[in-house]
Parts: structure tokens; C-alpha cells; sequence
């Protein structure tokens, strides 16, 4: 098994990591061949590609890959074997570098270029082209306290990008935005609450603008089943009428956020959170909106305080969009090399104590072993933390026995054992990859056999690759854990209690536990059930 999975092999019955039928390198971007390191700008971040291809193919890649030709007919022209190309171009693709079909006269057209380079941080559509469409395919309603500035962002959206201006919106069979822009505190009256709901019923997805003098507050957008209401998401704004000095300012970057949501390409924060647009000094913060409980239009919960939980504030965040308003990008992303290293990270705690290496059992062998002892302890950390090396050897792949977000592996385990022949009393870690315990410290024996199980939540690992809703990730693998040890534990006859609460600091001393990068998730205590 190789420490590092072959995405491109894993990934060839995705359906959702299909490569492009006619695949073209991506026009407009910097480039620069190092060496055997492609060298790319422009994109969301600076990508390298390296490898002998890179070296022996050159520049000769770009006139091949034009968008006019099939990727069935690419291996022999570009003279290697089906599996190496497709290596290949799957490293181009995760790059972002590939679009599909024809590129169109995209020198000539800045807008073109620009959808083009910003296709990949989304992955809606399969070229710039479609985005393009979407603009000038659009309808867009606008709704605002002063008909000046709905004047103006409706002139700098028709000349710059083509969208059609829906005025009456509630009698028209489509329109693909309601943009609100509000400034003033009547924003609360039942006039735009009632425009809200006529917007919800219809599929309506509202982009709302709360001005300040010299501020703007972009989003979060909303929809009947996603968002907070525009009167949840700018509840505590003040509000006022934006300069003549910074209008310009703040209608350019409303007019970007629409022309992104819209076309389907690009990084558009409003679409989750709202943006904090500061003019004077300028900067842009993120705003984590959510629905107010009691909102008569949101209807998620009653009103029960002045201020929602954190709890809810957290979890109302980091909700799982409908599947609509998800971007492939994000799924797509498991596939980059730097996701796929994080499936083999270990934490590997350090001892002067050698390792001490646990037998391996097949799950079907459970009924062969009763009460706590090493081969019992060997098989619960297994099938509840360790890798299933038989297909992991196959697939050429981290395969893990209980599955974890990302394929990850987020629960780490740490272990105290008192009582057991043939093992010290002590803390230890396991070690999935090696089916090991590490040993931490040594510790008394209390009289009798028993192990407590502490799960620790790689909280850095996930963050790398979830952000925020990587809290959640490690929880809901922890669950996922439980249920393997509680099951596993019935077979021998233990009897299990899960702690409700704990001391995090206390346990961090006593496992070694980093609580900058982990979190506990769980701590439980196994005993043999006098029952049995």
C-alpha cells in the first residue's frame, strides 16, 4: 500500500469527477515550465504540477488541448499509454487548469477571460462560456428605498454584463434574482416582508444590501429553504444612506457579487455569509448571519431569548446547503494531493517505551473471546479506529474500518489499561497504522481489569480541509466511533458507560493531549459486566 492514495484511480467512478470530453487548458493564465514543474498563476491560488510528463510534453500540451479534441484520441497524440494520460489530465483538472469545448473569442472579450480563469473555484458550469450564458440569459429584479441607486447598479449591470431588468417580478414566469437594497430602518415594514415571502414562495433566491454612510453589509443571500431572511441578516445594522464618496465603491462590489452568483463562477462569500464592506479605511470582513429565532418569516424556532445560543449560532452556520446551492468544487477538492496526504496523517505521541504491537482478528472471530483482554482490546480499537488493510492493499487506498468525514480518520484514541496479562497498567495511543499502542505514562493499578477509552478529535485535521464545519465533522465521527465500541463491547459481555461531561484541561495533563489542535469527544469506561 502507498502512503499516498492514487486519486486519479479512485476517483475514475466518481461521477461527479468526470473529466472533460474535450478538455482545453484554461486561456488567459500565467504559466512558466521549471524544470519538470508547470507553474501556474492567476487562479484562486498559484498551483505546480510536476512530473516527466510535464518535461517531456512542454509547450506541446497547450496546442493539444484546444477544447477540438476528443480525450478518447488524446493518448496518442500525445503519445503515452490510457492510464498515464488520464493521470495526467486529472492533475491538469485538479489544478484547474481544464475547461471543455471550444473556448470562444475569449482575447477579445475581458468578461469571457475573466469566467473562464474563475470556472474552477466552483465547477458549475464546464467553461466560461456557459457562465456567460447565464448572464446574458438572466433576469433580475431590483427593489430599493431610493430609485437613484436602483438606477444606477441596473445601467452598470445591463452595459457591463447583458442581464435583463425584470420590473414587474412578482407577474414574470422566471427571474433568477431579487436584489433588496435597503437603507433605512422602514426595511422592516410589512411591505418588504411581504415582497420576502412573495419572493420565498416563488423559488426567488434575495440577494439583500444594508448601506451605511461609508459601509455595506453584501448578504447573506436567501431562499425559502437556505439563508436568513434579508431581515434576520442585517437586524442589528445601522443604517443610512451611502455618500456620494463611496456609492461607486459599494455598487462595484455589489455588481461583482451578483455578476458571480449569478454566472455561477468565482468566490462569492455572500452566498454563505454576508460581507462587511468598509470604506473608509477599506476592508471587507465576513459576517456569520443566521435566523432569529421568533422571525415570523423564517420560522426555524421560537423565540425563547434576547440572544441565540451559541450552540444554535454554530450549527444555524455551518448548515448543509440544499443540493442546488452546492459547488462540485467542494466535493471535487478530496481529490488534491494535498487532501489526499491528509487521509495518511498520523499523530505519532513520542515514549522512550517501544511500541507494543496488538494481534489482528476477524471481525467474525468476536464470539471466540469474553471479558477485557489484549485480543478483545485489539479487536475493539480495530473495527472502531484502525484501517482495513486487506482493501486498503487492494484499492491502493486508505480504507478505514468506520467511516469519517473526508476519509480522514478525525477520532484518535487514547487508551488506560489496569489489570491486563501480558500489558502494563498504563495510558497509551493507538496507532491505526501500525495496529499499536503507544505508550504515554505508566499509571497504578486499581485491583481490578478495567480500560477507559478516550476520543480526541483531530480538530487541525479537518480545519485544513472543512473550515468551521470541521467541529462538526469530528462529532459526528466520534458517533460513528461509539457505535463500533458499544457494539463490539456487547459481543464480549462488557458492560459501557459514556461519560456525559469532563474536565478538558485534566485530561489534556493526563493523555498529552495538544488542546490547540484536539479536542476530547468522548470518554469511556469498560468494564466486565458481573451479569455475564
Amino acid at each position: 500500500m502507498n502512503s499516498v492514495p492514487s486519486a486519479a484511480v479512485s476517483s475514475q467512478e466518481d461521477p461527479q469527477m468526470q473529466l472533460p470530453t474535450f478538455p482545453a487548458i484554461c486561456p488567459g493564465l500565467p504559466t512558466t515550465c521549471v524544470d519538470n514543474t508547470l507553474v501556474v498563476d492567476g487562479l484562486l491560488s498559484r498551483r505546480s504540477i510536476s512530473g516527466e510528463i510535464i518535461r517531456s510534453l512542454g509547450s506541446k500540451v497547450f496546442s493539444v488541448l484546444d477544447g477540438a479534441t476528443h480525450i478518447a484520441e488524446l493518448p496518442k497524440l500525445l503519445n503515452l499509454s490510457a492510464a498515464s494520460c488520464h493521470e495526467f489530465l486529472f492533475q491538469l483538472f485538479t489544478a484547474g487548469l481544464l475547461l471543455d469545448g471550444e473556448l470562444g473569442e475569449w482575447e477579445s472579450d475581458p468578461l469571457l477571460s475573466f469566467l473562464h480563469r474563475a470556472t474552477d473555484q466552483t465547477r458549475k458550469n464546464s467553461s466560461g462560456t456557459i457562465g456567460l450564458s447565464n448572464l446574458t440569459n438572466a433576469k433580475i429584479a431590483i427593489l430599493s428605498q431610493d430609485p437613484t441607486l436602483k438606477a444606477t447598479l441596473e445601467n452598470r449591470l445591463v452595459s457591463g454584463y447583458g442581464v435583463s431588468i425584470v420590473h414587474n417580478w412578482v407577474a414574470v414566469t422566471r427571474v433568477d434574482l431579487l436584489v433588496m437594497l435597503l437603507t433605512n430602518s422602514s426595511a422592516k415594514d410589512s411591505n418588504w416582508n411581504d415582497a420576502i415571502r412573495d419572493a420565498h414562495e416563488q423559488g426567488i433566491p434575495i440577494l439583500p444590501v444594508h448601506f451605511g454612510n461609508s459601509e455595506a453589509l453584501i448578504g447573506p443571500s436567501s431562499s425559502f429553504d437556505y439563508g436568513p431572511c434579508p431581515m434576520c441578516g442585517g437586524h442589528t445594522w445601522d443604517y443610512s444612506f451611502p455618500s456620494e464618496k463611496y456609492q461607486p465603491l459599494l455598487l462595484g462590489l455589489v455588481e461583482q457579487q451578483i455578476s458571480l452568483l449569478v454566472a455561477g463562477v468565482g468566490a462569492a462569500q455572500s452566498e454563505n455569509n454576508g460581507i462587511h464592506i468598509h470604506g473608509s479605511p477599506f476592508k471587507t470582513d465576513a459576517v456569520v448571519a443566521v435566523p432569529e429565532p421568533g422571525c415570523t418569516i423564517c420560522q426555524v424556532a421560537p423565540s425563547t431569548a434576547s440572544n441565540p445560543i451559541w450552540s444554535y449560532i454554530f450549527e444555524s452556520s455551518v448548515a448543509i446547503p440544499p443540493a442546488r446551492a452546492r459547488r462540485p468544487r467542494g466535493h471535487q477538492k478530496h481529490y488534491e494531493p494535498s487532501n489526499a496526504l491528509l487521509q495518511v496523517e498520523q499523530r505519532t505521541p513520542v515514549h522512550g517505551s517501544p511500541e507494543v504491537l496488538l494481534p489482528h482478528h476477524l471481525i467474525r472471530d468476536v464470539h471466540l473471546f469474553k471479558g477485557l483482554n489484549v485480543d478483545s482490546l485489539a479487536i475493539l480499537l480495530e473495527y472502531s479506529f484502525g484501517i482495513n488493510r486487506t482493501r486498503s492493499s487492494a484499492e491502493n487506498a486508505i480504507r478505514r474500518w468506520a467511516p469519517s468525514g473526508g476519509n480522514l480518520g478525525s477520532p484518535q484514541a487514547y487508551l488506560r489499561v489496569a489489570g491486563f496479562q501480558d500489558l502494563p497498567n498504563g495510558r497509551y495511543f493507538y496507532n491505526a497504522l501500525n495496529h499499536s499502542l503507544v505508550p504515554i505514562m505508566d499509571t497504578n493499578s486499581c485491583g481490578s481489569t478495567e480500560l477507559e477509552i478516550l476520543i480526541s478529535g483531530e480538530i487541525s485535521r479537518t480545519w485544513k480541509k472543512y473550515g468551521n464545519f470541521g467541529y462538526r465533522i469530528v462529532h459526528f465521527d466520534t458517533g460513528i466511533a461509539i457505535s463500533h465500541l458499544t457494539t463490539i463491547a456487547s459481543a464480549f459481555g462488557l458492560a459501557v458507560k459514556n461519560a456525559q461531561a469532563w474536565e478538558d484541561q485534566h485530561l489534556a495533563d493526563e493523555y498529552a493531549l495538544d488542546r490547540n489542535s484536539q479536542v476530547v469527544t468522548a470518554q469511556m469506561d469498560f468494564r466486565e459486566d458481573p451479569k455475564e
